[in-house]
């Protein structure tokens, strides 16, 4: 498996980022001109889709990196998680770090300190990554968007098990992984009337099953052969799915759809 697919998915890791980055400012930082933009496109107040299309990479680009490297000894299982926390961590510790320290300067003002959300409970529960882990599929403390990063942590201690799975080579398998993890996102979506717009442990549902999704790409990918890979990979064909994906979530279609068209540009971007 070509380790060069990854590099070709890092522009829509940035259009991802600066996407949930636009959907954050208009519907938090400025939510009267939020209001304004949404009834112009939907894209902006459907963005937080966006997450979802890095837990769909998360499990596409981890299976690149390490099919038939990982295993399930305590070896390669310590060295993976280990990397893993090395990428996350430092850049949500800081970032943790400066919010307490406009807590600091809260209560040299006013004499607010740790208040909810922003508690010391919470303050404990984001320093653990525990923050995204909680059955309030709303609740978020501290760093809002740092919820999705407790989520993958979690996600990424399934992982070894989920690509071992994936990349039996069976049918049977990879088709009930597959269905069986649409159906979890169809569930999640319909549970609330916030469909995947949520966190929790609805959201670690979200992540793992996306995750899924994009490891089990990366296997197909990997046993199709390079004439198929090029008609699927055509220039035609990427455009279609792209305008799709853009047109959808203007018109605000079903997140289930959204994500799925996702997955399939991950598909056509990962086989060029």
């Amino acid at each position: 498996m070509n380790i060069s697919k990854i590099n070709e998915l890092t522009s829509l890791r940035g259009i991802a980022a600066i996407s949930i980055v636009i959907h954050h400012f208009f519907l938090s930082i400025s939510p009267d001109l939020g209001v304004r933009v949404t009834g112009l496109t939907n894209y902006v107040s459907q963005s937080y889709l966006w997450v979802d299309m890095f837990f769909l990479l998360s499990g596409f680009v981890l299976t690149i990196r390490y099919h038939n490297r990982l295993t399930l000894q305590p070896y390669d299982i310590k060295n993976f998680v280990l990397a893993r926390f090395a990428r996350i961590y430092p850049l949500h510790f800081v970032i943790l770090v400066l919010f307490l320290i406009i807590e600091v300067v809260k209560y040299q003002n006013n004499g607010e300190f740790l208040n909810s959300p922003n508690s010391f409970p919470d303050l404990m529960r984001n320093l653990f990554l525990l923050q995204g882990i909680q059955f309030d599929y709303l609740h978020t403390s501290w760093n809002h968007p740092s919820w999705s990063i407790s989520i993958e942590w979690f996600s990424y201690l399934l992982f070894p098990i989920i690509l071992i799975i994936a990349s039996k080579n069976h049918f049977t398998i990879s088709l009930t992984l597959t269905v069986c993890s649409i159906l979890f996102i169809y569930i999640v979506s319909n549970i609330t009337e916030y469909e995947l717009d949520v966190t929790g442990i609805l959201g670690l549902v979200r992540c793992i099953s996306e995750m899924v999704i994009g490891s089990i790409l990366a296997i197909i990918i990997h046993r199709m052969s390079l004439k198929l890979r090029s008609l699927i990979s055509h220039p035609g064909v990427t455009l279609c799915v792209v305008i799709a994906l853009f047109t959808g979530m203007h018109f605000d279609w079903s997140d289930l759809i959204i994500v799925l068209i996702m997955a399939t540009l991950i598909a056509i971007l990962g086989c060029s």
